[in-house]
């Protein structure tokens, strides 16, 4: 399945929840096709969803910033089904990338110094909510079963209700 700057990869396997915590995989359009080698095995056997910019001109276009700074960097991102795969896949996606290049992603935490894999709480889904102020902005379920906003800030924030199992 495909959408105009994405292509989006589900295994029959893979179960992706609403929320949780998101991988990014960070390459430069020079390395990608390098960075995605590496990664796909990861993904395949570890029966991930997840999707992957369209083309290195899209990848361009999100490392430069056009789609907003909080995009920079995210050229492969992850759907874990739950904490235990996120920690499993970060770890086999860092060493199968050691050696590649691409930014960071400044709205995630590294998952390691130097590494191209990033992480960050978040929807899976596309929601969004207005606040309180109006504006519209996205948004995840709380621990209330509210709606909250699904702020991707500069620093990253925690999420409060979640613990981070990295």
């Amino acid at each position: 399945e495909s959408s105009p700057r994405w292509i989006h990869v589900r295994s029959a396997p893979a179960n992706s929840p609403d929320q949780g915590w998101k991988l990014h995989v960070s390459a430069t359009a020079a390395s990608a096709e390098q960075v995605l080698c590496e990664c796909l095995c990861v993904l395949l056997e570890g029966d991930a969803a997840f999707k992957v910019a369209y083309s290195s001109r899209f990848l361009d276009d999100l490392n430069a910033g056009h789609a907003g700074e909080t995009q920079i960097g995210k050229f492969i991102t992850v759907y874990p089904a739950d904490d235990h795969q996120a920690v499993r896949l970060a770890v086999a996606l860092d060493k199968a990338t050691k050696g590649c290049r691409g930014p960071g992603v400044p709205s995630d935490w590294p998952f390691a110094p130097g590494s191209l894999v990033h992480y960050r709480y978040g929807g899976f889904k596309e929601q969004l909510m207005q606040t309180a102020l109006g504006e519209i902005v996205p948004a995840m379920t709380g621990p209330d079963g509210n709606l909250v906003p699904d702020r991707r800030t500069q620093p990253p924030e925690p999420t409060w209700w979640v613990v981070d199992p990295f």
